[in-house]
């Protein structure tokens, strides 16, 4: 991933703070400038704070300033400037539009709002190029609405309860950037006012929970929220309490990965539902709670750490591991469909091994790949690998049969939907069959002497 962001040099930036500090304590002190046309500021400009009309069009290169508001209608150009509100918001957009660019966005209580005009379902709309925003309770404040793309850029909210991007029924997308907050990376909540929905597409970008989740859709009272995630090409997502996404008060959340590979928990509250699709080599190693449906595609890999239950599962050419083969975990589905591989290991010896279980209906044709341990069984017990309750699903064995020791073991369908490896027809193992025969002296054709 590149860069993410270029900062100005730490003197340079300590100078600038030094000579403001006086001042950000009272905002009095500056009349504030309204723009109503177009007004062009840069760094001989006056310290002050600004309001931008509905016909404004401000434009600042290398400028410092204070607080900047504005209403519908209004532009706001930033190039190489710095902007600070010891209280409040640094930029304030309401229904207007922005183009933030190698500049720094510092906010005593959020770097950045995005306002709508509700009365005309106007949001709001920022492009965030090669900048940082920073704030101690939203980085970005994206309301209802609200379009924002941040490109090589880092958004950071700092307080105890800090969500670096929180979204009102918006849309965020971000490329090869940083979101961090110190409860909460990404928080997704509902504005019932406005017939709208979060979306959020990733794109070789880290988002970051210190405390809590990394996204978060949802609030603990309130409308329950809705969203869909797109998490892209070298993404990644980082929960201090080890989900990387959690669905709480009865939201909805579908997420897509897509040629990412995440490590962490996904987690729906009793009255959510949460929808999963790991696709294009995509990798997620962690626990699913309460997700509804899940699709592996094209080469997406589940790693199970302990025993699951999970909705409606589809396969297309992907696959589950059912963690490392020292651990054998049952996994429950309400359905399966498609074609897939479920990869699984087996204690012979100890008679223990991982488990598919399907309590609803199996269709499709899928292969088992499973690792064997331990020593050949001392007596012919089959092991149990997977049952369905109903349904036409066929399962086979990757590769063949399972090799342990001397022996290879074929799996059996006993009854409607039941499938074992069973010891009771186990044959001697390639391996050893080879060598047993290449050991027997060959006999000569002619006539013995």
């Amino acid at each position: 991933m590149n860069a993410p962001f270029a900062l100005l040099p730490l003197s340079r930036t300590l100078k600038i703070m030094a000579f403001l500090s006086p001042f950000l304590s009272s905002s009095s002190v500056f009349a504030q400038t309204s723009v109503n046309g177009p007004v062009t500021i840069d760094g001989t400009t006056p310290l002050d704070s600004y309001r931008v009309g509905s016909n404004g069009v401000l434009t600042a290169n290398g400028a410092t300033t204070l607080q900047i508001s504005t209403v519908t209608g209004a532009q706001l150009t930033l190039n190489g400037s710095q902007v600070s509100a010891a209280t409040g918001t640094a930029v304030s957009l309401t229904g207007a539009n922005a183009l933030i660019t190698g500049s720094q966005l510092t906010g005593g209580a959020d770097g950045m709002g995005m306002g709508n005009n509700s009365a005309q379902l106007v949001g709001s709309t920022a492009t965030v190029i090669g900048s940082t925003i920073t704030a101690t309770n939203r980085g970005v404040n994206a309301g209802s609405l609200a379009n924002l793309t941040l490109e090589r850029s880092a958004v950071t909210a700092t307080g105890t309860n800090g969500r670096g991007v929180e979204m009102f029924d918006s849309t965020v997308k971000a490329s090869d950037s940083t979101i961090t907050g110190q409860q909460y990376g990404i928080r997704m909540r509902a504005d019932p006012g406005v017939p709208s929905s979060n979306l959020l597409t990733l794109e070789g970008t880290r988002v970051e929970g210190v405390t809590d989740s990394a996204l978060i859709v949802g609030t603990p009272t309130g409308a329950p929220a809705t969203a869909t995630i797109f998490v892209k090409n070298g993404s990644t997502l980082t929960g201090g309490n080890g989900k990387i996404l959690e669905l709480i008060n009865g939201s909805t959340a579908n997420m897509t990965v897509d040629n990412s590979q995440l490590l962490g928990d996904i987690s729906a509250d009793a009255g959510s539902t949460a929808g999963l699709v790991l696709q294009n080599n995509a990798t997620l190693t962690g626990r699913l709670q309460n997700v509804a449906s899940f699709s592996l595609a094209s080469g997406g890999q589940w790693t199970m750490v302990e025993n699951s239950q999970v909705g409606n599962v589809s396969m297309n050419g992907g696959s589950v591991r059912f963690g490392d083969a020292a651990s054998f975990y049952t996994l429950s589905l309400a359905s399966l469909s498609g074609s897939g591989t479920f990869m699984m290991d087996v204690d012979f010896g100890g008679a223990a091994t991982d488990f598919l279980d399907i309590t609803g209906n199996a269709t499709g044709s899928h292969s088992l790949l499973i690792g064997s341990t331990g020593t050949d069984p001392i007596s012919d017990t089959s092991l149990h690998v997977v049952h369905a309750a109903a349904g036409d699903a066929r399962f086979s064995l990757a590769g063949g049969a399972v090799d342990l020791g001397a022996w290879s073991y074929d799996l059996i369908k006993h009854g409607a939907n039941d499938w074992y490896l069973d010891t009771a027809t186990r044959t001697i193992a390639r391996a050893h069959r080879l060598s047993w025969r290449c050991s027997i002296p060959h006999r000569l054709s002619g006539t013995e002497s």
